[in-house]
């Protein structure tokens, strides 16, 4: 039985639209025209409930995208929609060039500074209108001594921008992401 992490989220539902159950969404992926090929998928309800829908049929229309499920037949049972996330195993995604990756694949990859030190790891995509950020979950000695005068290791977190100049490469093959004029940025936060 699939779980919640073995899925990757790729709509977001939105307002019913007529009377005959279809639903709006709200892409989060650049192939918009992949939900043609997709016959079902997982949707993931705001109190965590996740249940397997048909989809019965799309349309595209003003650049906007909307779903009839089988069995949503009416706007009362797609307003039951509203909000929940479409989602489906990593395999149905659409395919990447090699040197691309999708944004859910960046979660969990080490992050190294251009001396090639690991300074965390990623445990976020954050997007913003300007530019995206990574956020990063470091284990860094705290400075400030305990009760016991011991110096510790704390985690913090730090939004480094997803922008050429912090970031270098990414390896998703080899699990890492080489990140440069990150140091002085780790060490305010």
């Amino acid at each position: 039985m699939l779980t919640v992490e073995d899925l990757v989220g790729i709509a977001i539902i939105g307002k019913s639209v007529g009377d005959e159950g279809f639903v709006q969404i709200k892409s989060q992926t650049d192939f918009p025209n992949h939900f043609l090929s997709l016959k079902e998928v997982f949707i993931l309800f705001p109190d965590k409930k996740l249940e397997l829908l048909e989809i019965e049929k799309v349309k595209y229309e003003h650049n906007k995208i909307f779903i009839k499920f089988k069995n949503v037949n009416n706007k009362i049972q797609s307003a039951s929609l509203y909000k929940a996330k479409i989602m489906i195993e990593p395999k149905y995604l659409h395919p990447l060039p090699d040197d691309e990756y999708y944004q859910f694949q960046l979660i969990g990859l080490d992050a190294v500074n251009e001396d090639n030190k690991h300074i965390g790891i990623v445990i976020d995509y954050i997007e913003n209108k300007i530019y995206d950020f990574i956020l990063i979950e470091t284990g860094q000695e705290d400075r400030r001594q305990n009760s016991e005068d011991r110096i510790q290791k704390t985690r913090r977190q730090v939004m480094i921008p997803f922008i050429d100049r912090f970031v270098n490469r990414v390896d998703i093959k080899n699990r890492t992401i080489f990140l440069s004029n990150v140091n002085e940025i780790i060490k305010i936060c």
